[in-house]
């Protein structure tokens, strides 16, 4: 499987309903977990330091892509004169080699100069049986500089229903307190591109609309 992160629970959910997949495996692409493929090169830096350890993760190989079509610029952005790709990912790297996606560094959120990093919120959520799906985004405060907000589309089950206070709750049981969201937004789909990933940044700014804060993106006051 690739194309997306996947999760423990899509793969158990995934074995339940084609019980003939006796080998399920996940592909690295840009976005999922496990070592690196044969004829792959992947080094983990820190962003800040330049020194490889832990954060942002370039890659190259013969399965990186050679461009954005016909935008030498952009490629140029991602792209290093070395043949590095600059996936964007936040990783860690275990002792024996696998690599675990933790986030991307555009989606980190920065609450009172604590990051939170989207998936580990989103995990955590996904986890409670009345939710079918959840993201999480960051939206402007005042006070905080960014506050939580969690998409949640709930299961079809007429018994699996949450409101704010339960979510927060169930949260606050599983996470540090300054990760729990403060925003719930229960919801029928998420915005996503053709491909079928989610706009965070859509997210967002459909997120200031619906709270009437200040837009993330151009700093501007939406009413």
């Amino acid at each position: 499987m690739s194309g997306t992160f996947v999760s423990k629970e899509l793969t158990y959910r995934i074995s339940t309903l084609l019980p003939s997949c006796l080998d399920i495996r996940v592909a690295y692409g840009t976005t999922e977990t496990g070592k690196p493929g044969a004829g792959i090169e992947i080094k983990i830096i820190n962003t800040k330091t330049g020194y490889i350890n832990r954060s942002g993760q370039p890659a190259r190989g013969h399965s990186r892509m050679i461009g954005y079509w016909r935008d030498d610029v952009k490629t140029r952005e991602v792209i290093d004169e070395c043949g590095w790709y600059r996936t964007g990912d936040l990783v860690v790297m275990d002792s024996q080699g696998y690599m675990k996606i933790i986030g991307r560094i555009k989606d980190i959120i920065v609450r009172a100069g604590e990051n939170i990093y989207p998936q580990e919120v989103e995990d955590v959520l996904d986890k409670n049986p009345a939710i079918l799906k959840a993201y999480v985004c960051g939206v402007p405060d005042d006070r905080m500089g960014e506050e939580v907000c969690a998409w949640i589309k709930l299961n079809d089950n007429p018994g699996d229903k949450l409101n704010d206070q339960e979510v927060k709750q169930y949260c606050k049981q599983r996470m540090a307190k300054y990760k729990v969201p403060r925003y719930i937004m229960f919801v029928g789909q998420f915005p996503c591109t053709p491909a079928g990933k989610v706009k965070k940044y859509s997210m967002s700014e459909q997120s200031c609309l619906m709270l009437g804060l200040t837009d993330v993106n151009n700093n501007l006051e939406v009413l």
